[in-house]
């Protein structure tokens, strides 16, 4: 009972700093243009995306967009071609109506000491530099599980001390 309370508080408090970021990244830097990046919260951009007013490939593509002209090291992996491919295949399900999940096409970056399976994992650190799991973590199976997919790994302090 423990473990699944820390788990979900776990993922409450991740989907929690995740909207804070979307919410403070998106305020002013793409409003002219593109209303749609103007939601403020994950729980917007999911009735966004199920309204029809975006699709998961044009948020991606946003994302991609903005961590390419960026010059903060946010991200210590990431994998463009797969996040617009999970993207494409999550706007599919929908126009078939077979969406699922609460976050299904929300693209969500991962802190780089949560194992995703197939993505390198190094904490930050050189000694870790050439480990990819063989697993998934708990807290990102969750995530999968309703629908969202990797954008990239996301930087810390070596092992998050």
């Amino acid at each position: 009972m423990t473990k699944v309370l820390l788990i979900d508080l776990t993922v409450d408090f991740c989907l929690h700093v995740l909207s804070e970021f979307v919410r403070v990244l998106l305020k002013d830097s793409i409003a002219h243009r593109d209303s749609f990046l103007q939601f403020s919260t994950i729980t917007s951009l999911v009735k966004a995306l199920r309204n029809r007013e975006v699709t998961s490939v044009e948020i991606t593509e946003k994302w991609i967009e903005k961590i390419n002209i960026s010059d903060l090291n946010a991200y210590i992996h990431w994998d463009p071609e797969s996040a617009l491919s999970k993207a494409k295949e999550s706007d599919a399900s929908r126009t078939l109506g077979k969406a699922q999940g609460l976050l299904s096409g929300v693209p969500i970056a991962i802190k780089d000491n949560m194992a995703v399976k197939g993505m390198p994992m190094t904490s930050a650190s050189k000694m870790l530099e050439n480990f990819v799991p063989p697993y998934e973590s708990s807290v990102t199976q969750r995530l999968w599980d309703q629908g969202a997919f990797c954008l990239g790994k996301t930087n810390l302090d070596e092992f998050a001390m």
